[in-house]
């Protein structure tokens, strides 16, 4: 398995329209719509334009040359010097330790690039595999409850 990190491009929307359909909306919250409309894709991927390598980095998830998911780490806008992963995955592709490299690739790039100290991610708690992402990329919990809230510094 080659698993690479793209970048973005504003003609990607039936890519990020695809991959966004083809996941579990379960853990998604309110603010990703199902189905996803082409229509937001365009202007999501412009904002990303806007905002990659400055405010966050996003990339596409891409598995043996097929596009199969999203990731991005962006700073929090009440504070700068944290960084907020989130990710997604087409089911088809899940359990296969995608995700937790994807994880550590762009983690890495976020405390090399984006000048922030920690990145944190908020998972529901009864999404277990999402949690084990954060867990075996040494993410250390630290708020419990229906969400959790994950916590991993640049220096440790």
């Amino acid at each position: 398995m080659v698993l690479e990190l793209g970048y973005w491009h504003p003609t990607d929307s039936h890519i990020i329209t695809n991959i966004l359909n083809h996941v579990d909306h379960s853990y998604m919250g309110e603010t990703i719509p199902y189905p996803y409309p082409e229509i937001i894709a365009h202007w999501w991927l412009q904002s990303v334009q806007k905002q990659e390598g400055e405010k966050g980095i996003y990339r596409i998830v891409i598995v043996d040359g097929q596009q199969v998911g999203h990731i991005c780490v962006t700073k929090k806008e009440d504070d700068p010097t944290i960084g907020e992963i989130q990710y997604c995955l087409i089911e088809d592709f899940q359990n296969q330790g995608i995700m937790t490299k994807a994880c550590e690739q762009i983690c890495e790039m976020a405390f090399d690039h984006l000048d922030i100290k920690a990145i944190i991610g908020r998972v529901f708690r009864a999404n277990v595999a999402s949690c084990r992402v954060l867990e075996k990329n040494h993410f250390q919990c630290i708020q419990e409850g229906s969400i959790r809230m994950y916590i991993k510094h640049k220096d440790g």
